[in-house]
C-alpha cells in the first residue's frame, strides 16, 4: 500500500440549527454583538487590537466593504479613485489597516446614494361643491 497525500483542504463545516421555522445558519455570539456595533456605526479602531471584538468587527468591515466595492460600479470606481490603485479592491483591502478600512467604508456609504426619483407634480385643490 501507499501513502496517501494529505493536501486536501479541510472544511470548518458551518453550524445550522433545525427548529419549526426551518433550517438556519447559527452565528456566534461574539460575532452576533460585532455586527451589531458595526450596525451601529462603531469603530473597531476604538477597541484594543489584541481583543476579539476588535478582529471580529474588522472582519465585518472588511466583508462589507468588498460587498459595497462588488455591486456598485460608482463605489468601486470612487475607491479607486481614492486609493490610487487600479487593483481589485479585496486585494488591496486585506493589507488595510482598520482605521482606513472604516474611513473608506464610510466615504463610500456617504457618496454612493441612489438617485432620488423626479419630484411628483403637485394635484390641483379640489372644487368644494357648494349648495
Amino acid at each position: 500500500m501507499t501513502r496517501r497525500k494529505k493536501t486536501r483542504k479541510k472544511r470548518i463545516l458551518t453550524p445550522y440549527a433545525l427548529d419549526n421555522i426551518g433550517k438556519r445558519e447559527l452565528v456566534p455570539i461574539k460575532k452576533k454583538y460585532a455586527i451589531r456595533n458595526v450596525d451601529q456605526l462603531n469603530r473597531a479602531s476604538d477597541y484594543k487590537k489584541n481583543k476579539n471584538i476588535h478582529n471580529d468587527m474588522k472582519e465585518e468591515y472588511i466583508r462589507r466593504l468588498v460587498l459595497q466595492t462588488r455591486k456598485s460600479k460608482k463605489s468601486r470606481k470612487l475607491f479607486q479613485k481614492m486609493h490610487k490603485t487600479k487593483k481589485k479592491p479585496i486585494n488591496y483591502i486585506k493589507r488595510m489597516s482598520a482605521k482606513n478600512i472604516e474611513d473608506t467604508y464610510f466615504y463610500l456609504l456617504k457618496q454612493d446614494k441612489p438617485r432620488k426619483p423626479r419630484r411628483r407634480r403637485k394635484r390641483g385643490k379640489r372644487r368644494s361643491s357648494k349648495k
